[in-house]
Formats: structure tokens, sequence, C-alpha cells
């Protein structure tokens, strides 16, 4: 695993009160398009950052997963994982994956590990 647990939280985990999370984390977000995934974040909602995005795609962007990372520590786990995937970046944040991303079970993803295995496979799940 590249991060300890402590550091990161899945976003499924939830607090009573949001702005707390809010203003101890930001998301680290993986978005596909057709054989592209674009890591990224965004202190604000994921989903207004995908509306943001979309607009210049003319193909459906999804998010297939995020995770709440410590915002002191989002921008280094961030350029790690662009420089970890430096081989297979097509342009920015944008990476291209040997399958299409719908053929992987993205739910099933518990770190970043795992996503970075999904990106980098040459089998199909």
């Amino acid at each position: 695993m590249i991060l300890g647990s402590d550091l990161i939280l899945k976003d499924s985990l939830k607090h009573t009160d949001p702005a707390y999370y809010h203003e101890i984390y930001s998301h680290l977000y993986f978005m596909v398009c057709g054989n592209y995934v674009k890591i990224g974040r965004t202190d604000g909602p994921v989903e207004d950052r995908r509306r943001a995005l979309q607009c210049g795609s003319p193909s459906p962007i999804k998010t297939v997963l995020v995770f709440m990372v410590l915002r002191p520590l989002v921008g280094k786990i961030e350029k790690h994982l662009h420089n970890a995937l430096a081989h297979h970046r097509a342009s920015g944040e944008w990476f291209k994956m040997q399958h299409n991303p719908d053929s992987y079970e993205w739910e099933d993803v518990g770190s970043l590990q795992d996503a970075l295995n999904i990106i980098t496979s040459n089998q199909r799940q």
C-alpha cells in the first residue's frame, strides 16, 4: 500500500457534521472518460468538478473513486500518483488505461494501490 489508512479515508465514511471533513480533508478523485482516467483533487464538491470538466468533453465523464485526504497531504499524494503513472500519461492529469474502465469493479477498490493496479493492469477483471 502506498499510504497508511490513517491518512486516507474512502468517501463512504461519513461524519455527523459534513463541515468537519470540509475543513480538514480534500477530495482526491478518479474520473473516467472512454479509456482514460483523470486523477485530480478538489476542495469543493467532486460533482461540481466533474460538471466543469464535462463542459469541455464530447464524451461522458464519470466519477469512479473518491478518497478523502488530509489537506496538507493531498498535493503530494496527487503528484506521487501522477509520477507513478507517468508512462501511462496521455495529457496533463489524464492517463490511458489498457482496457475499458467500465469493465472494472471500482466499488471494490479499497486503497490507492488497488486503483493504481487497475489502471496499469494488462488484464481485464
